[in-house]
């Protein structure tokens, strides 16, 4: 399969450098806005490199396109955000309603897309077995462990694994789930809240506070059933504050592996279902928006981007 990767953000190099060195992935080209990066990437690899996905694929016979996360069209360029050739994409923070119209089909409704699935269930880190030694992790209803990581990228994966091996622990059996990061800056914080939505559509959702600065959790935790009841446990004594040095996986060499992984899959032919992801990104919006606004969360059953 001919396929092209678009990415938009800052922090999506050392991905595309991964997908690069990947043999089984016949990539024809990447698009991305910055120049930087492109002359970087251009170094790496003799495709062509271009400044916008509609730029690229005038250029390029392209079979299938992967969006990296984060990615929106780049409108200034005159890009649409219509994709008419099969796509996939990541959930993560910065293009929520963009994925929402990719997902729903509602640009193009003979457009396939769906969204990838890095594998989130690992052994447990070094991590977890110190919040386990230190009584930490609390019960199956409220899931009272957090760490800190340097970059956002390991702490989206970090996070996403370490709760889903908390998960089994407790006795449930290891599932896939939706795993999506939202981050929210203000005058004085960066936040970063993580989410995953299992196979039943129960959906977990954990701030980790400022995390890139590495300091002042909010402290929340939070279950919402499929039925939209919500359980919160805020107590702040419940949260482990960790090092990033007693942080690092044990059992994954690259977190970015998992990435590369999806993206196989999807071109040898896997599916998934997209509306699940659709309720992982509702629910992650009603936490992002409630914690910018202070108000409770209230989760949506359905809209505003179905």
């Amino acid at each position: 399969m001919r396929l092209a990767i678009a990415a938009s953000t800052m922090d999506s190099e050392p991905l595309l450098t991964k997908l690069l060195d990947a043999p089984l992935l016949n990539i024809v080209g990447i698009s991305h806005p910055d120049p930087s990066i492109r002359q970087n990437l251009e170094r790496q690899a003799s495709i062509p490199i271009a400044p916008s996905l509609t730029s690229l694929r005038d250029d390029v016979d392209v079979q299938a396109v992967v969006l990296a996360p984060g990615y929106s069209p780049n409108y200034a360029r005159g890009e649409d955000a219509s994709i008419s050739i099969p796509s996939a994409t990541f959930l993560s923070s910065g293009n929520t309603r963009f994925v929402f119209d990719l997902l729903s089909d509602t640009h193009d409704t003979g457009t396939k897309s769906q969204v990838l699935l890095p594998s989130l269930y690992r052994q447990p880190y070094a991590v977890l077995h110190e919040s386990l030694a230190t009584e930490r992790v609390g019960s199956a209803r409220f899931l009272r462990w957090t760490s800190w990581w340097p970059r956002p990228v390991a702490v989206h994966d970090l996070l996403l694994n370490e709760l889903v091996a908390v998960l089994s622990l407790m006795g449930q059996a290891p599932v896939i789930a939706y795993g999506v990061t939202h981050s929210i800056a203000t005058d004085a914080d960066d936040y970063l809240i993580a989410t995953l939505t299992f196979e039943h559509g129960l959906t977990a959702a954990l701030d980790i506070g400022a995390a890139l600065a590495g300091g002042h959790p909010f402290n929340r935790v939070m279950l919402v059933g499929a039925n939209g009841s919500i359980h919160t446990d805020s107590r702040a004594s419940s949260v482990t504050h960790l090092s990033k040095n007693t942080a690092s996986p044990v059992d994954i060499a690259d977190p970015l592996d998992a990435h590369v992984d999806a993206i196989e899959a999807f071109t040898s032919g896997a599916t998934s279902q997209n509306q699940l992801a659709l309720s992982a990104l509702r629910t992650s919006d009603a936490i992002l928006n409630s914690c910018a606004s202070a108000r409770p969360v209230q989760i949506p059953t359905s809209g505003p981007y179905t």
